[in-house]
């Protein structure tokens, strides 16, 4: 007979998603906006996959520019005409005035994440975003080495390529055996 077990039904809350907005205060308006993708975003058909497709429609036909950032394996990743590069991560900044045109960078696993110029207004530079230094702050100020069981295999699980890498990485750092 089979036998019953305990899982957590999922319930379909109101959908806040936190971005990330660079805004002009002498003019109040959004210069640049941010988004870190959440694995809601990235489920096929969910209510939070529709919510972020259409926030991101608003800004991609709006006045500022869009700064996309993927640091997730799973899960569907940016819409573009082209085929994407292979790479398990993507960061795609849309600048208003080159629109439909944007530049992507797909990140392989074993690779150091880049640093990306956030455009801001017209007549400014672009603001560097070393985004190895941003994800190496988040995980040591939130102290993820004690948190993530890395004796355990990742979920989604790696490639073969990909675990044998992060196998003698995570060796070498003394957090597996």
């Amino acid at each position: 007979m089979a036998e019953p077990v305990v899982l957590t039904t999922l319930i379909e809350d109101e959908i806040h998603e936190a971005r990330l907005e660079v805004i002009d205060t002498h003019q109040h308006t959004v210069v640049t906006v941010i988004e870190l993708l959440s694995p809601t975003n990235k489920i096929s058909a969910s209510r939070g996959r529709a919510s972020y497709e259409q926030k991101r429609r608003e800004v991609m036909t709006s006045s500022s520019h869009f700064v996309e950032i993927d640091l997730l394996r799973d899960g569907n990743h940016l819409h573009t005409r082209e085929l994407l590069p292979p790479g398990e991560y993507f960061v795609h900044v849309s600048r208003k005035d080159r629109r439909p045109k944007g530049y992507v960078w797909p990140i392989l696993l074993p690779q150091r994440l880049p640093v990306i110029g956030i455009p801001l207004k017209e007549g400014d530079g672009d603001v560097e975003l070393d985004l190895q230094m941003v994800l190496a702050t988040a995980y040591d100020r939130a102290a993820y080495d004690l948190e993530v069981d890395y004796r355990s295999e990742p979920i989604p699980p790696l490639s073969h390529p990909h675990a044998e890498w992060a196998n003698t990485l995570l060796i070498a750092e003394g957090l597996r055996s």
